[in-house]
């Protein structure tokens, strides 16, 4: 088990967090790398689960208006609108009141197919809000839609004795410049807990020096993964509980944190 201290550290350091997931998750991979002397990877929740939380309408100069987007995952995005004649108050409030209605609860991918329909005929058309968010979902299920990448520990890890090798740090860096394989390392199927594979357990010959533990994590945007990169020698019996606490207290801070 995971011992008190290191529950403490865990528990306090992700307790004096707040905003948007990333920074969350940003922490918990250099805490893996404090408490573990290993790599620490984290992937956020994809674009397929990411929804529209909330929406608000500033005034900015005369007639543009400036749209701020929360995303379920505490992400905020930020988008100015122009119109030909200035807009008041009362009608900003009435047209954040319709986006709120008519889009807030929805995912980004429902947006896209269905904005068409739900803002038509509505003050929302005042300031082709319809094209604009419209460009603005697509663009962040682009941005958004393999979850960002998170990656901190390599100072850590060569000091271990298996990177006194030149060929063997060459084929470390190969490995962490190559994102979409990072990505795979620590993606799993099932939320049964820590999966870890060592050596030659991996589907590819260049991880053989290396053990991976990964566990998927849950939040009101959907579901993420984190991860732990380390030779093949390690305590197994210490990361694993390492990683599932982690996982726990992530999900837990970012749902009621």
């Amino acid at each position: 088990e995971i011992g008190a201290l290191q529950q403490e550290f865990i528990h306090t350091r992700l307790q004096q967090i707040s905003g948007a997931i990333e920074k969350h998750v940003q922490i918990v991979v250099h805490i893996i790398s404090e408490i573990t002397g290993c790599i620490g990877i984290a992937v956020t929740p994809s674009s397929d689960s990411l929804y529209l939380e909330s929406i608000r309408l500033i005034p900015a100069s005369a007639g543009r208006v400036l749209f701020v987007l929360e995303l379920g995952g505490g992400q905020l995005e930020s988008v100015i609108a122009e119109a030909d004649e200035e807009i008041q108050i009362g009608q900003l409030s009435m047209i954040e009141g319709i986006l709120r209605e008519r889009l807030c609860g929805l995912s980004l991918a429902d947006i896209l197919v269905s904005i068409d329909a739900r803002l038509k005929d509505s003050m929302a058309d005042n300031l082709a809000i319809r094209s604009l968010l419209f460009q603005k979902a697509d663009d962040m299920i682009s941005r958004y839609s393999q979850g960002e990448l998170f990656v901190h520990g390599m100072s850590r890890i060569i000091k271990t004795p298996e990177f006194s090798d030149q060929q063997n740090i060459e084929t470390l860096a190969n490995l962490l410049d190559d994102t979409d394989r990072l990505r795979e390392l620590i993606a799993t199927d099932t939320d049964d807990g820590v999966t870890v594979k060592i050596g030659d357990e991996h589907e590819n010959s260049d991880l053989l020096l290396f053990a991976t533990f990964s566990r998927s994590f849950e939040c009101a945007a959907g579901k993420g993964s984190l991860g732990i990169l380390g030779p093949k020698r390690v305590a197994y019996a210490k990361l694993t509980p390492i990683l599932d606490y982690l996982t726990e207290e992530l999900s837990d801070t970012i749902e009621y944190g």
